[in-house]
This record gives structure tokens, C-alpha cells and sequence, in this order.
């Protein structure tokens, strides 16, 4: 499923409980907040609230912006973007400000 690993680290890094967990997976899923309330089985106005909750964990002000911060996080320990991988670094990868010859 789309986004699971980010949405086990979603859980612990902000604290979201199970069914915030779940109305990420449907804000991910770009399900609208009827179309997830009928998914839940629970009022749209429960599902707007609970997206509320999220944005203010997550620290945005946007459905987007959450799926976003989500969907950009990582496993502990996986590289971060732009760093080599197991066999070396990226070709013509440097150091900001480096100049790259060839």
C-alpha cells in the first residue's frame, strides 16, 4: 500500500493515533471527507475534524501539504536524499557549491 512505511514513522515521530492513521491513508488515498467518512463508516464532520488534528501534529494548514510531509518521510537509518547509496555516490554528485569538471 502507497505510503504504509511513512505512515508507521507519521505515527511515532507526531503522535498519531489509529485513526488518524487511518484518515491519512485515505487523505493519501485523495479520498474526499465524504468519500472517507463512508470508507470509515463515521460522520464527514468526524473527518474533518480528525484532519484537523493531523494538520495541527504535522504542522501544516493544508490536506496537500500533510499528504507531503507524509509521503517525505523516511526509514531510520535509509539515506538521505542525495547521498551516495551502497556503491559509492550518485554520479556528478558533489557538495553544494563544488564544481563539477568532467
Amino acid at each position: 500500500r502507497i505510503g504504509e512505511n511513512n505512515l508507521a514513522i507519521a505515527a511515532s515521530r507526531f503522535g498519531l493515533t489509529r485513526a488518524e492513521l487511518a484518515e491519512a491513508e485515505s487523505m493519501i488515498a485523495g479520498l474526499s471527507c465524504k468519500e472517507s467518512a463512508s470508507r470509515l463508516k463515521i460522520s464527514p464532520e468526524t473527518v474533518r475534524q480528525r484532519r484537523k488534528v493531523i494538520y495541527r501534529k504535522l504542522g501544516v494548514e493544508s490536506c496537500g501539504t500533510a499528504v507531503a510531509r507524509i509521503l517525505e518521510l523516511e526509514l531510520p537509518g535509509a539515506p538521505a536524499e542525495g547521498a551516495g547509496s551502497a556503491n559509492g555516490p550518485r554520479p556528478g554528485a558533489g557538495r553544494e557549491g563544488d564544481l563539477i569538471r568532467h
